[in-house]
């Protein structure tokens, strides 16, 4: 087809390119190897990939093939044995549909395309660098062939702001690690090629992953070496997180090209989605069905029998009763409110509402990082409303009977407001930095995001206390005395850089107590409720104290963090696979235009829906690591006398238990707790296990003595 002679080369051939296709915007770029069709090879010598092609998808079945070849050459490059004898070469552009041939499958997908970008463009960008005019050469020492060529055409289009930063270095890594691999599958004694668009579970590429194993190592080898000779740190612990990376990093990319289908495959998402928040809200209903008859005991635990009355073990079981049916009963009209906005498009139509509202002022589709932060608050505030009467009836209703609530209804309202209000200006930035991130980076987005996270989180740290907090409650120097005095002694003798001591007005909203500290490695803040500091003596606040200094004497914050950085990054690492997935959103009712080049929040969003039932396993883990911390810190306090060589300090495991008991029966704490309840629920050991424990600690540490 000649396109009214518009595009006349004799070095450019569209006679199998559909004119349909010429003005069609170019959703994805698709680097394909080409495999032997004829079966050679045997089992010492598969097939070889040694020819390449690029694939200009539109986010459909169809697509457009750009090739380079030698005149009369047919497609096949294995039909002669004179590929590389001539000087001359054409670039062929010719429609296909996918899945691709036999002898042909995708190693690399671009998807980060420049929006609006035809196959006229490229076209164009062909014809004005002059790539049509690539010369073969049959020096094999020279750069020669499909892999240079495409390389060329790579950097074209990189420099050009159609693709991503970095893309030519990623064809450059794919066509040197796939050149004379293969990727094949045998079958009745033979190796043949592989016929996928997107690799397949049953397809393998041979030595591939050996390849990427040995680079990781080489790049960690040498940092190994630099951090031996520079700290003389053993290379022990090194060798093991060397060899962990690598199972770690082979185990998310065997993950990856097990997940290529979900590009491609048509699967019903959306009743995946409803079927397992489902069976979470469900199994959780369970879990409380199986707590609710515990609240029908007369009496405490035996441990604990001589520390509730009989009218406060009441109190707490009927306050734990009504908790239960409420918590029943808003689990499930929360997730009949989210299963019907799901099943109605409400996320499509935000994305849309959106979109209509910026052009109302005056802004295009093109500003898609606009349109996702109004589509992400649109979503917040029209879900917010259904569930307000909740809020109101925990508070002024569940609270208020149970005597904790402080709350005034201007200060509920107030509350509300400023809570809106922070999440625009904190939200609004932070997802315009997260999403430019993901436009800048294209896919090697993962270091970067993560790096800005942690910094994000760092930030969080200092802002909070001294920007946000004072906006709710207002914190004020602990007043001296004694409880001031024993703190600043503990935290001289135990080294822990206390830098503000505070008293926090929380019974302005309610009656329940705590303690924690925050701030950065070098500079700790102290905050103690003035509900605890009324409700406890000084000698059993200074042993909650001491819990919470245990908790930053073993890194337990820190610790924590790697652990939830860890679970972000294996989030983030398997997002490629769903980023750039057309099915994925059209099983939620986008629409075919907005489900071909897929908004970056919509597929973290619906993303995040399917990891649902995941999320909630990997929050059994997190409780078990939080539990375990636990026990470590109240374990510290009952060291302390030996840690700090301190005779007042013998009985800080007695005092850390009264201040335990004290606590539970001030906030009506439940002390029957059904174990599978608690596992799923609970971050903190229950009272009678912890109180067990702290028994158990002192008597190792009598034992020691003797």
């Amino acid at each position: 087809m000649a396109f009214n002679g518009r595009y006349s080369d004799p070095r450019l051939n569209l006679d199998g390119l559909q004119n349909k296709h010429l003005h069609l915007s170019v959703t994805d770029i698709n680097l394909c190897a080409h495999f032997d069709a004829q079966g050679r090879g045997n089992h010492d010598e598969p097939p070889r990939a040694n020819h390449f092609s690029l694939w200009l998808g539109f986010g459909g079945n169809e697509a457009v093939v750009l090739d380079i070849t030698q005149p009369g050459y047919p497609f096949n490059p294995y039909a002669s044995d004179d590929y590389l004898n001539t000087n001359t070469s054409i670039v062929r552009l010719f429609s296909d549909t996918i899945p691709s041939p036999l002898d042909m499958g995708c190693i690399y997908r671009e998807h980060s395309v420049r929006q609006g970008i035809t196959v006229a463009h490229i076209i164009e960008l062909i014809k004005e660098n002059e790539r049509q005019g690539y010369l073969f050469l049959s020096n094999q020492k020279q750069k020669v062939g499909c892999r240079h060529w495409i390389h060329t055409i790579a950097k074209d289009l990189e420099r050009a702001g159609i693709t991503s930063r970095g893309y030519a270095d990623k064809v450059m890594d794919h066509l040197r690690t796939y050149y004379g691999r293969f990727q094949v599958q045998e079958r009745s004694g033979r190796w043949i090629g592989g016929a996928t668009w997107a690799p397949r579970p049953e397809f393998k590429c041979a030595e591939l992953q050996m390849d990427e194993a040995i680079q990781i190592l080489i790049v960690w080898k040498s940092y190994r070496e630099r951090l031996e000779e520079g700290m003389g740190i053993s290379g022990c612990a090194i060798h093991v997180a060397v060899a962990t990376s690598c199972q770690f990093a082979l185990g998310l990319q065997t993950a990856n090209r097990q997940l290529a289908f979900v590009s491609t495959d048509p699967i019903d998402w959306k009743l995946y989605v409803q079927a397992f928040s489902w069976g979470v809200t469900l199994f959780e209903s369970y879990l409380l069905l199986r707590q609710y008859p515990l609240y029908s005991k007369t009496e405490p635990p035996p441990a604990l029998a001589g520390h509730f009355s009989p009218e406060v073990f009441q109190k707490s079981q009927s306050y734990g009763r009504d908790k239960a049916k409420f918590a029943l009963v808003s689990g499930l009209f929360k997730q009949c409110l989210d299963s019907t906005m799901l099943q109605f498009g409400f996320y499509a139509w935000s994305w849309s509402a959106s979109g209509r509202l910026l052009s109302v002022l005056g802004y295009g589709a093109e500003y898609e990082i606009l349109q996702s932060i109004g589509f992400v608050f649109i979503l917040f505030f029209l879900s917010s409303i259904p569930t307000l009467p909740l809020s109101v009836y925990g508070t002024f209703v569940l609270e208020e009977k149970h005597g904790f609530n402080k709350t005034t209804p201007g200060l509920f309202v107030t509350d509300i407001l400023k809570g809106w209000g922070l999440a625009f200006v904190l939200g609004a930035p932070f997802l315009a930095v997260f999403l430019y991130i993901f436009k800048w980076a294209g896919d090697r987005f993962v270091p970067w995001l993560m790096a800005f996270m942690v910094t994000f989180q760092l930030i969080m740290v200092i802002v909070y206390p001294t920007v946000i907090q004072p906006l709710f409650n207002k914190l004020s120097p602990l007043a001296p005395g004694d409880l001031r005095s024993r703190i600043e002694l503990l935290a001289s003798k135990l080294k822990f850089p206390l830098k503000h001591l505070y008293e926090i007005d929380g019974s302005k909203r309610s009656s329940h107590s705590n303690a924690y500290f925050f701030g950065l490695p070098w500079s700790k803040h102290i905050v103690v409720f003035d509900t605890l500091i009324q409700q406890s003596k000084p000698d059993e606040v200074e042993a909650v104290l001491a819990h919470e200094l245990g908790h930053w004497y073993y890194l337990h914050p820190t610790k924590m963090m790697a652990v939830s950085q860890l679970h972000i990054f294996t989030i983030l690492a398997l997002f490629p696979a769903f980023l750039h997935a057309p099915p994925l959103l059209r099983s939620f009712d986008f629409t075919k235009a907005v489900s071909a080049q897929p908004p970056t929040i919509v597929a973290f969003l619906l993303f995040q829906m399917i990891l649902t039932p995941l999320e909630a396993v990997v929050s059994i883990g997190m409780n078990a690591v939080s539990r375990h911390f636990e026990y470590e810190a109240d374990r510290f306090a009952c060291e302390l006398q030996t840690r700090l060589k301190a005779d007042d300090m013998k009985d800080m495991g007695d005092r850390l238990g009264r201040a335990l008991i004290t606590l539970h029966v001030k906030n009506l704490s439940t002390v029957w707790v059904d174990w599978l309840y608690s596992a799923y629920h609970h971050s903190h050991p229950t009272l009678t296990e912890r109180l067990r424990g702290l028994e158990a600690f002192q008597t190792q540490l009598e034992k020691k003595k003797l």
